[in-house]
């Protein structure tokens, strides 16, 4: 993001828990300007799609209208990836606060998991503020122990929170509604980790009920009634509703599956927790469970579940269909104009892929979707990874959409030389294909090469021959073109 400088990038980052305390982090606040403003949006919100995280707008009073707007919206987007972002300001004291505007949903919660880093004594009150829904909700010193015994995490805080209300030691007044925790200080022996917490919670479970916790963790972030029966868990029903009752999970209606009912995790880092707990073979088993039951009640929607499916796939051993389904998605993504997610997709395609003719595949697919996004150096970098012995072993189609790529890049970069060679080799490949479109837009890039080389005469015979030949093809598009650059290159 060139318009970022580069300490308010340092800041933001800082805030999304990925990145070091700026050394000088008041000057980058009170310097922000509405094109820094923009760049952290897009910063944030890449920064929320790489996992759960919890996100605080620090001063949110230096932001114009605008950017408030697209923070908004912005956090409506990112509540399907388990982010919850917070926006303070400073009060009359120069403190920071929370603080609803138009248009800002107030969370009732905090969906997010453990990537942020650790959170201050001011940032988690705030948050236990909002898991409480008090202002002030707690005495300082009592909140800053918790804070403090939570390591500043905000999902272990939040679970702090909640065991110690039902253990009956964090409670209400009945008068004020003030929160107070009945022993003096966290009671000794409290849980010290996450991890722990969540299996001093698991444990007094009946094992049917602990069964389903770890079968829904296997699903994924949404468990399915029916679903779960097919993993081998009879009392679904019963099991989803007590499992709602106890805060695990809450009924969602987010991409629904027609006729089934779904639940979803209230955060996703509980439901990692707990998925750590199941046995490596027996997760490999109901992941494959899974996979199969996605690809045959997905129904029209499939497409949607595609990555998912995938993921399944992977985590059950099976790479070689993890491939072919992270493929598929991603082809679905571009369709879409999804180029971020089809670039995602494809990266985890080949990591996974073992082919070598399904590698290739995903190499040129990612090449094109990058260069699609403008990111050249990239894709070229993509490009590098065809070996001369990938190269000799690709066949001819393929071999010919290699060229074409490496032309568009070399273009992108002002290599001429270059891109001339590549054009000029893929021409030859196309006329043996006997592919008269491809080889009429390699012309028409020889064309343009030509003309930037000062070789005019060499780019009319080109151009001119991309026009005749679109023309033949009935390509209204492509004969525009093809008569534009016969009119430069005479």
């Amino acid at each position: 993001f060139p318009s970022l400088r580069p300490l308010t990038r340092a800041w933001v980052l800082y805030l999304a828990g990925v990145g070091p305390a700026p050394l000088d982090l008041d000057r980058a606040i009170d310097h922000l300007g509405e094109a820094s403003l923009r760049a952290m949006v897009e910063l944030l919100r890449a920064v929320g799609q790489s996992g759960a995280t919890l996100i605080v707008i620090q001063r949110a009073h230096h932001a114009t209208d605008w950017d408030l707007r697209q923070l908004c919206q912005l956090s409506r987007e990112l509540r399907e990836v388990s982010v919850a972002m917070y926006l303070t300001v400073d009060d009359e004291e120069g403190k920071p606060h929370f603080e609803d505007r138009p248009g800002w949903t107030r969370l009732q919660g905090v969906d997010l998991a453990v990537e942020i880093g650790p959170l201050g004594p001011a940032a988690g009150r705030v948050l236990i503020d909002q898991v409480l829904d008090r202002d002030h909700a707690l005495p300082p010193a009592d909140a800053d122990a918790l804070v403090e015994h939570s390591g500043g995490m905000p999902l272990f805080l939040e679970e702090v929170l909640d065991a110690l209300a039902e253990a009956g030691l964090l409670v209400s007044g009945p008068d004020t509604g003030a929160w107070q925790l009945a022993s003096d200080g966290i009671p000794s022996g409290f849980p010290d980790s996450l991890e722990d917490l969540l299996i001093a919670r698991i444990d007094p479970m009946p094992d049917a009920l602990a069964d389903a916790l770890r079968k829904a963790s296997v699903a994924g972030p949404i468990i399915w009634r029916e679903l779960l029966q097919d993993l081998g868990h009879p009392p679904a029903e019963t099991s989803l509703a007590e499992l709602e009752r106890q805060g695990f999970l809450a009924r969602t209606f987010e991409d629904p599956l027609e006729g089934h009912e779904g639940y979803r995790f209230v955060h996703d880092g509980v439901r990692r927790a707990i998925y750590d707990e199941v046995p490596a073979d027996q997760a490999a088993r109901l992941h494959a469970r899974v996979a199969r039951w996605l690809a045959l009640h997905a129904g029209d929607r499939i497409h949607r579940w595609l990555g998912a499916i995938a993921w399944h796939h992977a985590a059950a051993g099976d790479v070689k269909r993890a491939t072919s389904f992270h493929l598929q998605s991603a082809r679905w993504a571009r369709s879409r104009g999804e180029l971020g997610e089809a670039d995602e997709q494809l990266a985890r395609g080949r990591i996974h892929a073992q082919d070598r003719d399904q590698a290739h595949v995903l190499l040129l697919e990612l090449a094109e979707v990058r260069l699609a996004m403008g990111q050249v150096e990239l894709a070229r970098e993509v490009l590098r990874g065809f070996t001369e012995r990938d190269r000799a072993a690709l066949d001819m189609a393929s071999t010919l959409r290699l060229h074409m790529l490496a032309t568009r890049a070399a273009i992108a970069r002002g290599e001429l030389a270059a891109a001339d060679r590549s054009a000029a080799s893929g021409l030859q490949v196309a006329e043996r294909l006997d592919d008269p479109w491809r080889a009429a837009v390699l012309r028409a890039m020889l064309a343009t090469v030509r003309l930037e080389q000062g070789r005019p005469k060499d780019a009319l015979e080109h151009a001119s021959a991309a026009h005749r030949a679109w023309g033949e093809l009935e390509d209204r598009g492509g004969r525009l073109a093809g008569g534009l650059l016969v009119g430069r290159a005479m």
